[in-house]
Protein backbone atom coordinates (compact mmCIF):
# COMPACT_ATOMS: atom_id res chain seq x y z
CA UNK A 1 0.00 0.00 0.00
CA UNK A 2 1.28 3.00 -0.41
CA UNK A 3 1.69 6.25 1.65
CA UNK A 4 -1.46 8.10 0.16
CA UNK A 5 -3.71 5.53 0.92
CA UNK A 6 -2.02 4.68 4.32
CA UNK A 7 -2.98 8.60 5.19
CA UNK A 8 -6.39 7.87 3.62
CA UNK A 9 -6.90 5.05 5.71
CA UNK A 10 -5.25 6.29 9.07
CA UNK A 11 -7.49 9.58 8.36
CA UNK A 12 -10.72 7.38 7.82
CA UNK A 13 -9.88 5.22 11.05
CA UNK A 14 -9.37 8.75 13.18
CA UNK A 15 -12.81 9.76 12.42
CA UNK A 16 -14.69 6.58 13.20
CA UNK A 17 -12.36 6.13 16.56
CA UNK A 18 -13.46 9.47 17.74
CA UNK A 19 -17.10 8.49 16.47
CA UNK A 20 -17.47 5.38 17.95
CA UNK A 21 -15.34 5.86 21.20
CA UNK A 22 -15.47 3.08 23.95
CA UNK A 23 -16.74 0.05 21.47
CA UNK A 24 -13.88 -0.13 19.21
CA UNK A 25 -11.41 -2.52 21.47
CA UNK A 26 -11.82 -1.88 25.09
CA UNK A 27 -13.27 -4.98 25.70
CA UNK A 28 -12.48 -7.13 23.37
CA UNK A 29 -10.44 -9.37 25.43
CA UNK A 30 -12.07 -9.15 28.55
CA UNK A 31 -13.85 -12.57 28.97
CA UNK A 32 -15.39 -12.29 32.73
CA UNK A 33 -19.32 -12.63 32.00
CA UNK A 34 -19.98 -11.14 35.27
CA UNK A 35 -18.86 -7.51 33.13
CA UNK A 36 -21.82 -8.05 30.74
CA UNK A 37 -24.48 -8.04 34.23
CA UNK A 38 -25.65 -4.89 34.58
CA UNK A 39 -27.15 -3.86 38.02
CA UNK A 40 -31.11 -2.49 38.66
CA UNK A 41 -29.77 1.20 38.58
CA UNK A 42 -32.50 3.33 39.97
CA UNK A 43 -32.32 6.79 40.44
CA UNK A 44 -33.83 8.51 43.71
CA UNK A 45 -34.54 12.42 43.10
CA UNK A 46 -37.77 12.62 45.67
CA UNK A 47 -39.85 11.39 47.72
CA UNK A 48 -42.05 9.70 44.93
CA UNK A 49 -39.51 7.83 43.63
CA UNK A 50 -37.97 6.87 47.05
CA UNK A 51 -41.37 5.05 47.69
CA UNK A 52 -40.69 2.94 44.46
CA UNK A 53 -37.33 1.76 45.34
CA UNK A 54 -38.45 0.97 48.69
CA UNK A 55 -41.36 -1.07 47.19
CA UNK A 56 -38.77 -2.89 44.43
CA UNK A 57 -36.49 -3.80 47.49
CA UNK A 58 -39.85 -5.05 49.43
CA UNK A 59 -39.44 -8.22 47.20
CA UNK A 60 -35.75 -9.15 47.72
CA UNK A 61 -34.86 -8.76 44.01
CA UNK A 62 -31.77 -11.34 43.41
CA UNK A 63 -30.06 -8.43 40.67
CA UNK A 64 -27.44 -6.70 41.83
CA UNK A 65 -28.49 -2.82 43.21
CA UNK A 66 -27.24 0.53 42.42
CA UNK A 67 -29.09 3.63 44.16
CA UNK A 68 -27.84 6.98 42.84
CA UNK A 69 -29.64 9.58 45.18
CA UNK A 70 -30.21 12.76 43.28
CA UNK A 71 -32.12 14.69 46.58
CA UNK A 72 -31.06 15.83 49.83
CA UNK A 73 -33.25 15.88 52.89
CA UNK A 74 -34.60 12.41 51.90
CA UNK A 75 -35.25 9.70 55.15
CA UNK A 76 -33.13 6.86 53.95
CA UNK A 77 -33.38 4.94 56.91
CA UNK A 78 -35.91 2.64 56.17
CA UNK A 79 -34.35 2.06 52.09
CA UNK A 80 -30.83 1.06 54.32
CA UNK A 81 -32.51 -1.90 56.19
CA UNK A 82 -33.87 -2.92 53.55
CA UNK A 83 -30.69 -2.79 51.43
CA UNK A 84 -29.16 -4.30 54.21
CA UNK A 85 -31.71 -7.54 53.81
CA UNK A 86 -31.13 -7.72 50.39
CA UNK A 87 -27.05 -8.08 51.09
CA UNK A 88 -27.92 -10.65 53.93
CA UNK A 89 -30.23 -12.76 51.52
CA UNK A 90 -28.09 -12.53 47.89
CA UNK A 91 -24.06 -11.72 49.57
CA UNK A 92 -22.82 -15.28 48.91
CA UNK A 93 -24.43 -15.17 45.27
CA UNK A 94 -20.60 -14.74 43.39
CA UNK A 95 -20.75 -11.08 41.94
CA UNK A 96 -23.99 -10.01 43.63
CA UNK A 97 -23.18 -6.68 44.40
CA UNK A 98 -25.20 -3.61 46.08
CA UNK A 99 -23.85 0.08 45.09
CA UNK A 100 -25.15 3.73 46.60
CA UNK A 101 -24.24 6.93 45.31
CA UNK A 102 -24.52 10.44 46.71
CA UNK A 103 -25.25 12.75 43.82
CA UNK A 104 -26.69 15.74 45.51
CA UNK A 105 -22.95 17.60 45.15
CA UNK A 106 -23.54 19.53 48.76
CA UNK A 107 -20.36 21.97 49.14
CA UNK A 108 -19.69 20.74 52.57
CA UNK A 109 -21.93 17.98 54.40
CA UNK A 110 -24.65 15.20 53.43
CA UNK A 111 -25.88 12.73 55.53
CA UNK A 112 -27.72 10.98 52.63
CA UNK A 113 -25.69 7.42 53.28
CA UNK A 114 -25.15 8.04 56.93
CA UNK A 115 -27.91 5.43 57.53
CA UNK A 116 -25.97 3.03 54.93
CA UNK A 117 -22.82 3.39 56.77
CA UNK A 118 -23.31 -0.27 58.87
CA UNK A 119 -24.20 -2.01 55.72
CA UNK A 120 -20.61 -4.36 56.17
CA UNK A 121 -20.45 -4.53 59.80
CA UNK A 122 -19.68 -1.73 62.19
CA UNK A 123 -15.87 -2.34 62.00
CA UNK A 124 -16.34 -0.95 58.51
CA UNK A 125 -19.12 1.46 59.55
CA UNK A 126 -16.02 2.45 62.24
CA UNK A 127 -13.67 3.17 59.40
CA UNK A 128 -15.68 5.37 57.33
CA UNK A 129 -16.61 7.79 59.53
CA UNK A 130 -13.32 7.96 60.54
CA UNK A 131 -11.92 8.31 57.11
CA UNK A 132 -14.82 11.31 56.76
CA UNK A 133 -13.67 13.02 59.68
CA UNK A 134 -9.91 13.35 58.48
CA UNK A 135 -10.56 15.05 55.64
CA UNK A 136 -13.73 16.86 57.30
CA UNK A 137 -16.49 15.32 54.81
CA UNK A 138 -18.71 13.12 54.28
CA UNK A 139 -19.36 9.22 52.64
CA UNK A 140 -20.78 9.89 48.72
CA UNK A 141 -20.29 6.24 47.69
CA UNK A 142 -20.60 2.58 49.11
CA UNK A 143 -20.43 -0.40 47.06
CA UNK A 144 -20.36 -4.05 48.42
CA UNK A 145 -19.55 -6.97 45.93
CA UNK A 146 -18.51 -10.90 46.34
CA UNK A 147 -15.80 -12.07 44.66
CA UNK A 148 -15.57 -15.66 45.23
CA UNK A 149 -14.89 -16.51 48.59
CA UNK A 150 -14.05 -12.79 49.32
CA UNK A 151 -16.90 -10.12 50.40
CA UNK A 152 -15.55 -6.67 49.18
CA UNK A 153 -16.90 -2.97 50.60
CA UNK A 154 -15.92 -0.37 48.16
CA UNK A 155 -16.13 3.72 49.47
CA UNK A 156 -15.25 6.74 49.03
CA UNK A 157 -14.84 10.54 51.13
CA UNK A 158 -16.33 13.52 48.86
CA UNK A 159 -13.43 15.87 49.58
CA UNK A 160 -10.62 13.23 48.53
CA UNK A 161 -12.17 10.97 45.71
CA UNK A 162 -9.86 13.40 43.37
CA UNK A 163 -7.01 11.27 45.24
CA UNK A 164 -7.88 8.12 46.25
CA UNK A 165 -10.97 5.30 47.41
CA UNK A 166 -10.94 2.88 49.78
CA UNK A 167 -10.95 -1.36 49.89
CA UNK A 168 -12.23 -3.07 52.82
CA UNK A 169 -11.66 -6.97 52.66
CA UNK A 170 -12.23 -9.91 54.62
CA UNK A 171 -13.57 -13.73 53.42
CA UNK A 172 -11.35 -16.49 52.34
CA UNK A 173 -8.85 -17.23 49.78
CA UNK A 174 -8.53 -21.19 49.24
CA UNK A 175 -9.75 -21.87 52.48
CA UNK A 176 -7.38 -19.97 54.83
CA UNK A 177 -9.49 -16.97 56.14
CA UNK A 178 -8.71 -13.41 54.65
CA UNK A 179 -8.06 -11.08 57.91
CA UNK A 180 -10.24 -8.00 57.65
CA UNK A 181 -8.09 -5.43 55.73
CA UNK A 182 -8.72 -1.86 54.65
CA UNK A 183 -6.55 -0.54 51.54
CA UNK A 184 -6.46 2.91 50.34
CA UNK A 185 -6.22 2.93 46.33
CA UNK A 186 -5.10 6.03 44.79
CA UNK A 187 -7.74 7.29 42.25
CA UNK A 188 -7.39 7.09 38.51
CA UNK A 189 -8.41 10.10 36.06
CA UNK A 190 -12.02 8.62 35.74
CA UNK A 191 -12.72 7.73 39.63
CA UNK A 192 -12.01 11.64 40.51
CA UNK A 193 -14.87 12.61 38.31
CA UNK A 194 -17.16 9.98 39.66
CA UNK A 195 -17.47 8.24 36.24
CA UNK A 196 -17.53 4.76 38.25
CA UNK A 197 -19.86 5.35 40.33
CA UNK A 198 -22.78 5.82 38.31
CA UNK A 199 -21.83 4.70 34.57
CA UNK A 200 -18.98 3.06 34.88
CA UNK A 201 -18.88 -0.55 35.11
CA UNK A 202 -16.76 -1.05 38.36
CA UNK A 203 -16.33 -4.98 39.27
CA UNK A 204 -13.62 -6.56 40.97
CA UNK A 205 -12.07 -10.01 39.73
CA UNK A 206 -9.47 -12.66 41.27
CA UNK A 207 -6.86 -12.97 38.86
CA UNK A 208 -2.98 -13.96 38.96
CA UNK A 209 -1.81 -10.61 38.37
CA UNK A 210 1.79 -11.31 38.86
CA UNK A 211 2.07 -15.11 37.91
CA UNK A 212 3.67 -15.95 41.19
CA UNK A 213 0.50 -18.67 41.39
CA UNK A 214 -1.68 -16.58 43.84
CA UNK A 215 -4.73 -15.13 42.95
CA UNK A 216 -5.16 -10.88 43.29
CA UNK A 217 -7.64 -8.66 42.67
CA UNK A 218 -8.45 -6.88 39.45
CA UNK A 219 -10.96 -3.53 39.65
CA UNK A 220 -11.79 -3.10 36.69
CA UNK A 221 -12.88 0.68 37.24
CA UNK A 222 -14.78 1.49 33.47
CA UNK A 223 -13.71 3.29 30.37
CA UNK A 224 -12.52 5.55 28.76
CA UNK A 225 -11.95 7.04 25.06
CA UNK A 226 -11.13 9.59 22.62
CA UNK A 227 -9.52 10.01 18.91
CA UNK A 228 -6.52 8.19 20.42
CA UNK A 229 -7.80 5.10 21.85
CA UNK A 230 -10.07 3.19 23.72
CA UNK A 231 -9.15 1.58 26.59
CA UNK A 232 -10.75 0.00 30.15
CA UNK A 233 -9.33 1.88 33.58
CA UNK A 234 -7.91 -0.46 36.04
CA UNK A 235 -6.11 -0.78 39.53
CA UNK A 236 -4.93 -3.70 40.68
CA UNK A 237 -4.45 -5.27 44.50
CA UNK A 238 -2.19 -8.07 44.64
CA UNK A 239 -2.00 -11.02 47.16
CA UNK A 240 1.89 -10.99 49.48
CA UNK A 241 1.94 -14.39 50.50
CA UNK A 242 4.25 -13.85 52.97
CA UNK A 243 2.57 -11.43 54.99
CA UNK A 244 -0.63 -13.10 53.74
CA UNK A 245 -2.36 -9.83 53.06
CA UNK A 246 -3.53 -8.18 49.76
CA UNK A 247 -1.44 -4.89 48.84
CA UNK A 248 -2.17 -2.23 46.13
CA UNK A 249 0.41 -3.12 42.97
CA UNK A 250 1.33 0.54 41.43
CA UNK A 251 3.05 -1.13 38.30
CA UNK A 252 -0.06 -2.17 37.20
CA UNK A 253 -0.66 0.17 33.84
CA UNK A 254 -4.39 1.90 34.76
CA UNK A 255 -5.38 1.92 31.27
CA UNK A 256 -5.29 -0.95 28.69
CA UNK A 257 -6.68 -2.07 25.31
CA UNK A 258 -6.23 -5.73 25.80
CA UNK A 259 -5.92 -8.43 28.68
CA UNK A 260 -3.57 -11.52 27.43
CA UNK A 261 -3.10 -13.00 30.84
CA UNK A 262 -2.80 -16.52 28.84
CA UNK A 263 0.46 -15.09 27.42
CA UNK A 264 1.68 -13.22 30.88
CA UNK A 265 1.04 -9.63 29.58
CA UNK A 266 -1.68 -6.94 28.77
CA UNK A 267 -1.59 -4.67 25.76
CA UNK A 268 -1.92 -1.17 25.23
CA UNK A 269 -2.74 0.78 21.67
CA UNK A 270 -3.12 4.38 21.20
CA UNK A 271 -2.33 6.65 18.67
CA UNK A 272 -1.85 10.57 18.43
CA UNK A 273 -3.12 12.32 15.54
CA UNK A 274 -3.18 10.27 11.91
CA UNK A 275 0.72 9.60 11.79
CA UNK A 276 1.67 8.12 14.69
CA UNK A 277 0.35 4.86 16.15
CA UNK A 278 1.69 2.51 19.14
CA UNK A 279 1.18 -0.94 19.94
CA UNK A 280 3.19 -1.37 24.26
CA UNK A 281 3.56 -4.64 25.64
CA UNK A 282 3.86 -4.83 29.42
CA UNK A 283 4.99 -7.53 31.67
CA UNK A 284 6.32 -8.76 35.02
CA UNK A 285 10.03 -7.62 35.02
CA UNK A 286 11.47 -8.56 38.67
CA UNK A 287 7.88 -9.21 40.25
CA UNK A 288 6.86 -5.45 39.24
CA UNK A 289 5.21 -4.75 35.29
CA UNK A 290 7.46 -2.97 33.08
CA UNK A 291 7.42 -1.98 29.26
CA UNK A 292 8.74 -5.06 27.74
CA UNK A 293 7.87 -4.03 24.20
CA UNK A 294 7.17 -1.36 22.36
CA UNK A 295 6.24 -0.97 18.28
CA UNK A 296 6.33 2.48 17.20
CA UNK A 297 4.40 2.85 13.27
CA UNK A 298 5.43 6.69 12.13
CA UNK A 299 5.13 9.10 9.47
CA UNK A 300 7.39 11.64 8.48
CA UNK A 301 5.91 14.68 6.85
CA UNK A 302 9.30 16.46 6.02
CA UNK A 303 10.25 13.10 4.02
CA UNK A 304 6.78 11.61 3.18
CA UNK A 305 8.41 8.51 4.47
CA UNK A 306 7.05 5.85 7.36
CA UNK A 307 8.55 4.54 9.49
CA UNK A 308 8.36 1.07 12.37
CA UNK A 309 9.93 0.71 14.89
CA UNK A 310 10.72 -2.22 17.47
CA UNK A 311 11.72 -1.52 20.95
CA UNK A 312 12.53 -3.84 24.01
CA UNK A 313 12.68 -2.59 27.25
CA UNK A 314 12.98 1.09 26.40
CA UNK A 315 15.37 0.57 23.98
CA UNK A 316 15.52 0.90 19.80
CA UNK A 317 16.07 -3.02 18.32
CA UNK A 318 15.59 -2.00 14.80
CA UNK A 319 13.62 0.20 12.64
CA UNK A 320 11.92 -0.42 9.14
CA UNK A 321 11.14 1.63 6.58
CA UNK A 322 7.71 1.00 6.29
CA UNK A 323 6.43 3.31 3.09
CA UNK A 324 5.27 1.35 1.02
CA UNK A 325 4.49 -1.37 3.35
CA UNK A 326 0.22 -1.88 4.15
CA UNK A 327 -0.68 -3.01 7.64
CA UNK A 328 -0.83 -6.54 7.00
CA UNK A 329 2.86 -6.49 5.59
CA UNK A 330 3.46 -4.71 8.98
CA UNK A 331 1.72 -7.03 10.79
CA UNK A 332 3.64 -10.38 9.41
CA UNK A 333 7.00 -8.55 10.90
CA UNK A 334 5.49 -9.05 14.80
CA UNK A 335 2.35 -11.34 14.69
CA UNK A 336 1.62 -11.39 18.33
CA UNK A 337 1.99 -7.65 18.80
CA UNK A 338 -0.70 -7.17 15.47
CA UNK A 339 -2.98 -4.92 17.41
CA UNK A 340 -2.95 -2.20 15.19
CA UNK A 341 -6.97 -0.38 14.76
CA UNK A 342 -8.33 -1.42 11.36
CA UNK A 343 -11.17 0.52 9.80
Amino acid sequence: MKIKKVLILSVMGFILWAAWGSKVNAEEDINYAHLQEEPIRIAVEDWSTLEELQHRLTAVPKDSIFIHVKSEGLNMRETAQRVKLCWNVNHSRNHYSVSISDAVEQAQDSDVLRPFLGLFGEEAEAIMKQAAEEEDSYISFIRLERVDELEICTFEVRADREKQYHLLITGEREDTKVEFQHLVIPATWYTSYGYWTWFGRYVISQVDLNFDGEKDLLIHEGSSWGSGGAWNNYRAVVWDKTVEEFVWYSSFPEQISHLDFENKRVVDRYQSGVGYEVVCEYGVVDGEYAKTRELIWEYHGETGTCTLSYCEMGILVKEYDATNMDLDEIATLYPDLDYWWRG
